[in-house]
């Protein structure tokens, strides 16, 4: 049967009358890899033969490779014979027509520098200090007592106070050591610092400036702005101080307010003199807690005023 297949036919017409056959299975190698050998299969083996050097009507006579078929499948030694003639036939190099896989690379380990590889930064120097003498620092010289200002209180006017009369008397406390003025009119101080001065006031609005300066220049000031307010009818008569409801410490009070000059008035039913002002004062002696006191002015006409305030002596 192989030599008929073969006899007067080329190499590949053999595998088209092969694949003819019934059963039978075929390749030809000479076709795929080059090489005169041809396979030949049947449903119970799988036989490979290679042309001989016994030629037969002008053709060579296929041989059987001795050993080169399995039943069930190829078997180890016709699979190991078949390599050896594939790569002595091609003087050791199998060519493939598929396209030439390229290596894949394999990743490399990262080189790791070694302590004397690594640079260190040059250390960056510090600024030196300047070692130029410096001069004796200045220590400010301790404010003198005398340089503060002086103590000054006024006691009345109030601010924003109105009367009934056209005169006021402004009393205060300052510094025994300073000079006190009253809208510029020198004031003399007690040896306990309080002063006093009568003012002439106008119609409206009256300003007064108090300053107290000490022997080093420095001064304190006080303003207080008073309205004068007449009265055609009746007796004018204001209580300048205390004030209702006065709380103090000293158990001795000033009683001052102003009326006309040729008034009479009394306090707590003592008489009083009044000045060519209007002015009248006097000092009463209070007793610890609520103190009640009555002022009183009358005039020939028979006018009277009457005021009463409540002083809180707590010492």
């Amino acid at each position: 049967m192989i030599h008929a297949l073969e006899k007067g036919r080329r190499w590949e017409e053999l595998g088209k009358l092969a694949s003819d056959l019934p059963g039978t299975g075929w390749t030809l190698l000479s076709k795929q890899l080059g090489l005169p050998a041809l396979a030949i299969s049947t449903e119970k083996a799988h036989e490979w033969y290679s042309p001989s050097d016994t030629t037969r009507d002008g053709g060579p006579v296929l041989q059987r490779i001795p050993g080169a078929y399995s039943f069930a499948g190829v078997s180890r030694i016709g699979v190991f014979l078949v390599l050896i003639l594939l790569i002595a036939a091609c003087g050791g190099e199998i060519a493939t027509s598929g396209p030439t896989a390229s290596p894949t690379p394999r990743p490399s380990a990262t080189t790791v520098p070694t302590p004397a590889q690594i640079e260190t930064p040059a250390p960056t120097p510090l600024p030196t200090l300047d070692s130029t003498p410096v001069g004796p620092i200045s220590t400010p010289e301790p404010t003198s007592l005398s340089s503060l200002p002086p103590t000054l209180e006024l006691i009345t006017p109030e601010d924003g106070a109105g009367v009934e009369v056209d005169a006021v008397r402004v009393m205060g406390i300052a510094s025994v050591d300073a000079a006190v003025d009253v809208n510029g009119f020198p004031v003399e101080i007690s040896a306990d610092g309080s002063f006093q001065l009568d003012l002439d006031l106008e119609e409206g609005a009256n300003l007064i400036e108090v300053v107290a300066t000490n022997l080093e220049g420095a001064a304190a000031f006080q303003e207080r702005v008073v309205f004068f307010i007449s009265t055609a009818a009746g007796l004018p008569f204001t209580l300048f101080y205390p004030t209702d409801g006065l709380v103090v410490s000293e158990p001795e009070i000033e009683v001052t307010g102003g009326t006309r000059p040729e008034a009479v008035v009394g306090v707590n039913g003592v008489p009083v003199d009044v000045n060519s002002l209007g002015i009248f004062s006097t000092s009463i002696t209070l007793e610890e807690g609520g103190n009640f006191i009555e002022v009183l002015a009358t005039d020939i006409d028979g006018s009277v005023r009457i005021q009463t305030v409540a002083v809180f002596y707590l010492p």
